[in-house]
C-alpha cells in the first residue's frame, strides 16, 4: 500500500482528517459492480424520487417545521436547521460555513500534494486522489464540500437528526453523492456508555459525556 501524509485540520463544530494518496502504489480498477455498503453505513439515497422518504425520516425525529434547504455559494444545496444552529445559521446567512477558511482546508492539502505522484491508473472515480474524513460532520458542510471538489469522503456523524439533514442533501446533490459514506457512529478512544448532549442554541453542535451527568443546561437525546 502506498504511503499516506496525514494532514489534521479542525474547525469549531468539525474536524477533518484529510489523507494525501501518494506514492507509485498500484490502485485497483474502477468496479463496475454496485459497491455493498459496510453494516454501519447509512444507505446512500441514489434517486431524487427518494428524496420525500428523507423529508419523512426527518419529520419523523420531531424536525417538521424545524429544518430547510439552503443554496450554497458553491454549487450545492444543504439540508440545515432551520434556526438555533450556528453552522445553519451562517449557511442560510451567507451560503457558506466559514467561508475561505473552509476552502483553505482542501486547498492546503492539495498544495503539499503538487508534485506528488497519484497513484497508477488514478485518472477518474471511483479512483480519488484525495480521500477526506470528516469526525463530527454536523450537518455535512465539509463533508459536501470536499466531495464537490471531487474528493473522496467519508462522514462521521453519530447524532440522528444530523445525519437524517445529511441523508437529505446527498439526496439533493445526486452529482456529488458517490462520493460520499456517510457513517452514524461515535468515535473515541475506547468502548464506553456515553450520552449525547446539545448546548441550547446551537443544536446541531453535539459532544459526548461519558461520565455520570451532572445538570447543567444541556439535553440529551
Amino acid at each position: 500500500m502506498a504511503p499516506k501524509r496525514l494532514i489534521v485540520v479542525g474547525a469549531i463544530c468539525t474536524v477533518a482528517i484529510i489523507a494525501l494518496n501518494g506514492g507509485s502504489g498500484t490502485q485497483p480498477a474502477p468496479r463496475r459492480t454496485p459497491r455493498t455498503a459496510p453494516p454501519d453505513a447509512i444507505p446512500m439515497v441514489e434517486s431524487t424520487d427518494q428524496c420525500a422518504a428523507e423529508h419523512a425520516a426527518l419529520n419523523k425525529l420531531g424536525m417538521e417545521g424545524k429544518y430547510r434547504v439552503a443554496d450554497t455559494t458553491l454549487g450545492f444545496k444543504i439540508a440545515v436547521y432551520a434556526q438555533g444552529d450556528i453552522v445553519s445559521d451562517s449557511i442560510i446567512k451567507s451560503g457558506a460555513w466559514e467561508g475561505a477558511q473552509s476552502q483553505g482546508f482542501f486547498k492546503k492539502a492539495e498544495g503539499l500534494a503538487q508534485g506528488r505522484p497519484a497513484p497508477t491508473g488514478c485518472t477518474s472515480p471511483p479512483c480519488h486522489r484525495y480521500v477526506g474524513i470528516d469526525i463530527g460532520a454536523n450537518v455535512g458542510w465539509y463533508t459536501l464540500l470536499g466531495a464537490k471538489r471531487g474528493w473522496k469522503m467519508i462522514g462521521m456523524e453519530g447524532t440522528e437528526k444530523n445525519a437524517a439533514l445529511i441523508r437529505l442533501s446527498l439526496c439533493l446533490n445526486p452529482d456529488i453523492a458517490e462520493r460520499v459514506q456517510l457513517r452514524k457512529a461515535l468515535l473515541g478512544d475506547e468502548p464506553k456508555t456515553c450520552m449525547i448532549l446539545y448546548p441550547k442554541g446551537n443544536v446541531g453542535d453535539a459532544s459526548m459525556r461519558c461520565d455520570p451527568p451532572g445538570g447543567g443546561t444541556e439535553w440529551t437525546e
